[in-house]
């Protein structure tokens, strides 16, 4: 029986009565027992209505922006419709600000695995709920209205509740509670209110051509991810005033979240979306991002939305920018020394110990004959030159045979380190020296021998300033799980460019760096990143699925700020950990200092 259908079968009802108390002195008593029979009808109809059984209920968390492809809307709608049409009554219900889905138990299995595959970023948590938890006030709609916005009103107060309830396939029904949405609501009484409210007994026909994936609330494309639900927004302090910096994104009451510059931001679970519109919002700012993502999918959303990007990218040889240590071209900005130290540093974040005394002189006797051979003559000074000057003594006695025949004058201070080094190697203590450091520089830059990481340390090179004073991001996907070795390297290699800019900063413009992930290719978990950007002043963001994986960097810096996406168990060990005087909901929720 549909709304409408009810209606006027109870105003039948009503009409019957007094026009049975006139047809008694003709026909008897049998029309007095016309309207209450059909009052008797409609209450039965109500009653009969209920629910198959054993029902589940899931906390349903997503990211779906307003512009979502038709790929993503169809995969959603059929999977709704599935239930739908199998489980004779769904609710969706919004409840303290959280979606949940509510089906029957045998579909549960379903909802569990088809759910997160048919929403983005979708989170689904089960929940054990109260049959007998309903709200004081009940309000049933009485005209068709979209059922997307009065889920949409539901979200902005912890106070709003609202079931849409799905029956029978293509039959619905908004009920609210707590308060009167806009629109036409009828307020219903107490017992029907409780039926009404937990069996959606009255519904109405749904109009032909409905996607049930467009009755969905979409979040907006500037709004703040939350971490009790990406549907919410942020729900922001009374007395929260917005600084200058980074916009985060807008809260529920449209106010802006920003985070400062030189703040560290570390995200919890991020959607994909959020974590390319903080990319695009820093190069629209003039803040130039460099971001390293194992999630290709990432980096293309981010280039699909500026004019241009530079790549470094191990898998498209093609389209790959290349790096070196210093390019030639890049002498006049850089010295020798800083070179030297650049190239020890590189050599530490692909695992040479320079912790021994005998590697680490070997090494620095190395390092600084290479950058000083190629600043003397202007040349490029690579991976490639460490690489193969590693291959051996014999090849290492050569390379050092031709710098000292180029700079003969022994007064040079690279004749004179050159003919200590070769020194060295004449003793059998600095021999087995020699061989040793030299094993694990080889060991440590051995994907350099072939394949695409060698392209990447072939010229022609990119020139990094120009990139940013052009202001294209510089996007760098580390996506290679068969060889994780390799995706370490290139970040190491970037590392150092990107340390080499730091060091030499004058006239350059200033670059965010978002690491998405960064224990997958950074064995300190971007830590080393995080000091420089206390005396660097750079902005960075650090992203994982796990607060955990960085919570030993984000405790040592008290200027950070950290946004939670987490369960309620995370929250818990962290309040546990951290003897925070607060409970699991006030974390879960705020973003906090």
């Amino acid at each position: 029986m549909s709304l409408r259908a009810m209606i006027r079968v109870v105003a039948a009802a009503v009409v019957a009565i007094p026009l049975g108390l006139l047809l008694v002195p003709v026909a008897g008593v049998w029309p007095l027992l016309v309207g209450p029979g059909l009052l008797l009808l409609t209450g039965t109809c109500l009653a009969l209505a209920t629910g198959p059984g054993p029902v589940v209920s899931w906390q349903l968390r997503y990211y779906l922006p307003a512009g979502a492809p038709e790929s993503v809307l169809d995969r959603l709608d059929r999977v709704l419709a599935f239930l739908v049409d199998r489980g004779h009554h769904v609710v969706l219900e919004v409840k303290d600000r959280t979606l949940i889905l509510t089906a029957p138990e045998p579909l549960g299995e379903y909802v569990q695995v088809q759910i997160p595959g048919a929403l983005p970023d979708a989170k689904l948590a089960e929940l054990r709920l109260e049959s007998a938890n309903h709200p004081r006030d009940v309000f049933l709609a009485t005209a068709p209205l979209p059922a997307a916005e009065v889920l949409r009103w539901a979200t902005l107060a912890a106070s709003r509740r609202v079931r849409l309830h799905f029956r029978d396939g293509g039959r619905m029904t908004l009920v609210a509670g707590g308060a009167r949405p806009p629109g036409p609501w009828l307020r219903l009484p107490g017992p029907i209110a409780r039926m009404v409210w937990h069996k959606a007994a009255v519904w109405d026909i749904m109009p032909a051509g409905t996607r049930l994936a467009n009755l969905l609330p979409t979040t907006r494309t500037d709004s703040t991810f939350s971490s009790r639900s990406r549907l919410l927004e942020l729900a922001l302090p009374p007395d929260y005033e917005a600084a200058p910096g980074r916009r985060l994104g807008r809260a529920a009451d449209g106010r802006w979240l920003t985070n400062a510059d030189d703040t560290l931001l570390f995200l919890t679970a991020a959607p994909p979306e959020y974590l390319a519109r903080l990319a695009v919002e820093d190069h629209r700012r003039d803040v130039k991002p460099v971001v390293l993502s194992p999630h290709r999918q990432i980096l293309e959303r981010i280039a699909g939305q500026v004019a241009s990007t530079t790549w470094i990218d191990a898998e498209n040889s093609i389209a790959t920018s290349h790096l070196a240590v210093v390019p030639a071209a890049e002498w006049g900005a850089v010295s020798a020394e800083s070179a030297t130290r650049l190239a020890q540093r590189f050599l530490v974040d692909v695992g040479v110990d320079l912790s021994v005394e005998a590697t680490r002189t070997v090494v620095q006797y190395l390092t600084y004959v290479l950058a000083n051979s190629a600043y003397l003559t202007g040349n490029d000074f690579s991976f490639v030159d460490l690489y193969a000057v590693s291959q051996g003594i014999e090849a290492l006695r050569a390379f050092l045979r031709d710098v000292r025949q180029l700079f003969p004058d022994q007064s040079q201070p690279i004749h004179a380190r050159v003919a200590r080094f070769e020194a060295l190697l004449d003793t059998d203590t600095g021999y087995v020296q020699a061989v040793t450091a030299l094993s694990a520089i080889r060991a440590a830059l051995k994907p350099l021998r072939a394949g695409p990481v060698h392209n990447l340390a072939q010229p022609p090179y990119l020139d990094v300033r120009a990139v940013l004073a052009a202001g294209e991001p510089i996007l760098v996907p580390l996506t290679n799980h068969d060889y994780p070795g390799y995706d370490r390297l290139l970040a190491a290699m970037l590392d150092l460019t990107l340390a080499r800019v730091l060091e030499n900063s004058n006239g350059t413009p200033r670059f965010a760096l978002h690491l998405h992930e960064p224990q997958r290719f950074r064995p300190d978990r971007g830590g080393s990143w995080v000091h420089a950007a206390r005396t660097k002043t750079l902005p960075i963001i650090i992203s994982a699925a796990d607060a955990g994986v960085y919570a030993d960097v984000y405790r040592r810096e008290r200027d950070a700020e950290l946004i939670f996406f987490c369960s309620n168990g995370q929250a818990a060990a962290l309040i546990r950990d951290e003897a925070l005087p607060c409970t699991a909901a006030d974390l879960v929720d705020l973003p906090a200092g």
